[in-house]
């Protein structure tokens, strides 16, 4: 997980993104991605493409790692944008994998709170 969040900074840097908002779960991530310039595609391509490639040579496995394609929605309020973002860091809390966000170390929250 802390390479994905490396190759997530990577690519934030790479294709001028802000990240608003984070959380990796156990089979698939939540990211709150902010751009500037059309790369969101292209970037997330990298982002996994990389990351697959690193996790099946470091477990001598081949195929897919995270579930299906991305999803991209538009955020044009920051009200939204409030509400996506606790969506995100909240995800481990309603998936019973945490009592408290704060507990789960992969997501944005302690960044965040």
């Amino acid at each position: 997980r802390r390479v994905f969040l490396d190759l997530l900074d990577r690519s934030c840097k790479r294709h001028a993104w802000v990240c608003h908002a984070y959380c990796l779960m156990p089979n698939h991530y939540h990211l709150l991605i902010e751009t500037s310039q059309p790369t969101l595609s292209k970037g997330m391509k990298y982002l996994n493409g990389i990351y697959t490639q690193r996790f099946n040579r470091r477990h001598h496995r081949v195929g897919h790692v995270l579930q299906g394609r991305f999803k991209a929605i538009l955020v044009d309020t920051g009200a939204y944008l409030l509400e996506l973002s606790r969506y995100i860091v909240l995800n481990p809390v309603r998936a019973k994998l945490v009592r408290s966000a704060e507990n789960w170390p992969w997501s944005s929250y302690r960044a965040t709170a």
